[in-house]
């Protein structure tokens, strides 16, 4: 890859605002994928988009992120490298190459079907935590479990004082109660679904089938993974790392480490909403700063988090 001054570019997950997906997709209605998007939901415009439903919320916030990144530098850019937050990876993928555009929707779409089918079938809901180590909140967890036995996982880890619970309703609604009884708020996310817990394994077999009908492709540029916080560059891997990430937690504050420890300094957020911006472990001199941004909307907490 040749030398390049271009930052790398973070493309955000679900979680985010029904306005800011709008805005986004009405800004970049000239992309390719805009037209697609709607054809494959069926709907006339873009203002006919139920954008709370998972089934249709994970492919536009496919579009509009992949649309930002390639409005931005082009669609054969040469950025350092990319990374994506929870459902982020698929546009990142797609960004790098890993998968085709049309391919990428295609497996948007279905990732949308199947985790609306599960959260029919096994009800869940998810929480940040904000104020707490992830320490403090593993602890909380397990009295949480302790009491009401019943699922609730640490889903992500955003930073040293940010952290997402997924599971099912009574619990993560016992957890959000134990929160309030200490310095730290937790704020219940706008998803429909316990993502990166154990309620997921019933979208696994078609989320595997999706992944295997779609080409991966050796990636034109460097890709870290949030799910292992690790470079990859192995199409099989990478395909595998998005199987699994259905369940397993989402590592970002780990991933912008890792990206840091790459040697890139600034992450281009791609939209819409925002990635969360983890900081810096102890010790290290400057955290990886976002720059530009995908949306111009303000962000609230929620716009933050995944899934």
């Amino acid at each position: 890859m040749r030398a390049t001054s271009l930052p790398g570019v973070a493309f955000a997950g679900q979680g985010v605002r029904p306005e800011v997906v709008l805005e986004s997709l009405r800004r970049h209605g000239a992309h390719p994928l805009v037209p697609a998007l709607l054809d494959a939901l069926r709907a006339p415009t873009l203002e006919a988009l139920d954008l709370t439903d998972t089934r249709v919320v994970q492919p536009a916030i496919y579009v509009a992120g992949l649309a930002a990144a390639e409005a931005r530098f082009g669609p054969a850019a040469e950025v350092p490298l990319v990374a994506g937050h929870s459902l982020g990876e698929l546009a990142a993928l797609a960004y790098a190459g890993v998968v085709g555009a049309e391919d990428g929707l295609r497996l948007a779409l279905a990732r949308g079907r199947l985790c609306q089918a599960v959260q029919r079938k096994r009800p869940g809901a998810m929480a940040a935590v904000v104020g707490l180590e992830p320490v403090a909140v593993e602890w909380l967890r397990r009295q949480v479990v302790a009491e009401r036995p019943g699922v609730l996982e640490i889903a992500a880890v955003n930073g040293q004082r940010q952290v997402v619970l997924s599971g099912d309703r009574a619990s993560v609604a016992l957890a959000v109660a134990r929160v309030a009884d200490t310095a730290a708020r937790a704020v219940e996310l706008p998803i429909g679904g316990a993502f990166h817990s154990p309620l997921m394994i019933g979208a696994l077999p078609g989320w595997r089938a999706a992944l295997r009908a779609a080409t991966f492709s050796p990636c034109r540029t460097r890709v870290v993974s949030c799910v292992d916080a690790e470079q990859h560059d192995d199409p099989a891997d990478l395909r595998e790392l998005l199987a699994k990430a259905l369940m397993l937690p989402v590592r970002w504050a780990d991933t912008v480490e890792t990206v840091r420890r790459l040697g890139v300094c600034e992450l281009w957020d791609a939209g819409p909403g925002t990635v969360p911006r983890a900081p810096g472990r102890r010790g290290h001199a400057a955290a990886v700063s976002a720059v530009g941004g995908g949306e111009s909307l303000p962000a609230r907490e929620s716009d933050h988090l995944l899934s």
